[in-house]
Formats: C-alpha cells, sequence, structure tokens
C-alpha cells in the first residue's frame, strides 16, 4: 500500500488525502492537524521570546517552545505511523482465514486505536501549553493561540472518532471498556482545556490596557 510522506508538497499531500486510497485517512489527516496546531503554537512563542514586557517569561516560554517542538515532532511520526497500522490491518484481513489471522487482525486493530490515542494524547499536551502560555505570549499572537487551541481541540475530537470505529473488534469487553473510558477522558480533558483558553484569550484582548 502506497504511503503518504510529509515531504510531499502541501499540494501533493492534500491530493493524497482527497483520493480514492485508504491512506491517507482521518488518522493521518488528524494527526497533521494536532502538529499544525503545535506549529501555531510554536510560532506564538518566537514572537514572545525577546520581547522587553515578556522577558520575566523567558524561561517559560522557551520551555513551552520545547514542548511544542517535541509534540509537533511526534504527531508527525504519528501520521506515518497511522498509514502504517492501517496497511497491517488491511493485510491481515486478507489473510486466509485461521487462528493466526485472528491473532494477526486483533493486533493491527490494536495499534489502529493506540495510534490516534496517542494522537488525541498528543493534542491535549498542546492545549496545556497553550493554556500555561496566554498570559505570556504577545497579545498580537493571541489569535494564532486561538487556533493552536481549536485546532487541537478538533484533532483531539476526530482522533476519538479514529478509536471508536475500531473499538468493536476489539473481543475482551474489559479491555475495550478500558480503551472507551481512555479516549472518553483524552476528549473531556480536551475539553476542558480549550474553554479555559479561548475565554481567557478572549478577556485578554478585549482588555485595552494588556
Amino acid at each position: 500500500m502506497e504511503l503518504a510522506d510529509h515531504n510531499l508538497s502541501l499540494g501533493a499531500w492534500l491530493d493524497a488525502a482527497a483520493a480514492k486510497r485508504p491512506t491517507p485517512g482521518g488518522g493521518a489527516v488528524s494527526a497533521v492537524a494536532a502538529a499544525l496546531a503545535a506549529a501555531m503554537g510554536e510560532m506564538v512563542v518566537h514572537y514572545s521570546l525577546g520581547k522587553r514586557d515578556l522577558a520575566i517569561f523567558e524561561k517559560d516560554l522557551s520551555e513551552a517552545l520545547q514542548r511544542l517542538h517535541r509534540a509537533r515532532a511526534m504527531l508527525t511520526e504519528l501520521m506515518r505511523e497511522d498509514q502504517h497500522a492501517f496497511a497491517a490491518l488491511s493485510a491481515a484481513r486478507k489473510l486466509p482465514d485461521s487462528a493466526e489471522k485472528s491473532a494477526a487482525v486483533l493486533d493491527a486493530t490494536r495499534l489502529c486505536i493506540r495510534v490516534p490515542m496517542a494522537i488525541a494524547a498528543t493534542s491535549v499536551s498542546v492545549l496545556h501549553v497553550a493554556a500555561e502560555i496566554v498570559e505570556k505570549s504577545n497579545r498580537w499572537l493571541l489569535s494564532d493561540l486561538v487556533v493552536c487551541a481549536e485546532l487541537a481541540m478538533a484533532a483531539c475530537r476526530c482522533a476519538r472518532a479514529n478509536v471508536r470505529v475500531n473499538l468493536d473488534a476489539v473481543s475482551e469487553p474489559g479491555e475495550r471498556a478500558n480503551l472507551s473510558e481512555e479516549i472518553d477522558d483524552l476528549q473531556l480533558r480536551a475539553l476542558r482545556l480549550v474553554q479555559l483558553v479561548v475565554p481567557a484569550i478572549e478577556r485578554r484582548q478585549a482588555d485595552p490596557s494588556d
């Protein structure tokens, strides 16, 4: 199965996503959305570092930049992993019926769950950083921080959808319930964070003394 690489031009990657082909699909697109969220957060921090009125936050901003950069790198890798996971599941489903096929399908299904679970978790980490830097960022970049937060929230929602679509293939009820609880908890955490971040940004933008 042909996989779309992140080194493609934006237009070529979008063409691949739009084509009648299984990858890149929703999971990879979710990872890219989250990576864009991290990138927007990084831009906000870059425009905040070095400003005299934000000098007291220099250490916090530098640490935030490192965390966002790591998140973006991880999400880029998860974009590739999602495609590999789907390819493994497709290959497993084509095996002759046997105990080995059942085991291979289950292993590949678990991977197709764990990758979007990681995308959701990393999206939450991006939102955590956004929440921490609202009051420490260049006010003229706050709209970009909203983009960061909203994209991370959307990526988490999309990752949850990609987890849930595979849960029925997990035959063990306890495992299925734990995975369902885990992804629901991640979305709830993301929702709480975005509901803190966006209003806080709007308050700063509305404050003429800021």
